[in-house]
């Protein structure tokens, strides 16, 4: 059931009398929800889960943090494209952080 739900949603917001801009934005938000199921911690402004990730990297794994920085890339890309409301400033705290602690665990030499 979970492969098959999107697709009614989408087709009937796509055949609906929204404007074109408002289904856009109905699509565009879809993706960073998709996003914030896979990967958590790509969810809210990442305050809370750059501590998570700063405790937790050596357990994380490289690869899961890779996805996390470029999951969070794309998120806050799309919604900032989309004309979503909200700041841009801790989204990007998170991904210089998230990115630092990525580069440590892949060279440990870099502090």
């Amino acid at each position: 059931m979970g492969a098959a739900f999107p697709a009614p949603l989408f087709s009937s917001i796509l055949t609906s009398e929204l404007s074109p801009a408002k289904k856009r934005q109905y699509v565009v938000n879809f993706i960073p929800q998709l996003i914030a199921v896979a990967l958590p911690l790509t969810l809210g402004s990442g305050a809370s889960q750059l501590t998570t990730a700063i405790a937790d990297y050596s357990g994380l794994g490289i690869a899961f943090l890779a996805a996390v920085v470029l999951g969070k890339i794309l998120a806050v890309s799309l919604s900032l494209s989309a004309g979503f409301l909200g700041g841009n400033v801790f989204p990007f705290i998170f991904l210089g952080g998230t990115s630092g602690i990525l580069v440590h665990s892949i060279i440990p030499d870099i502090p």
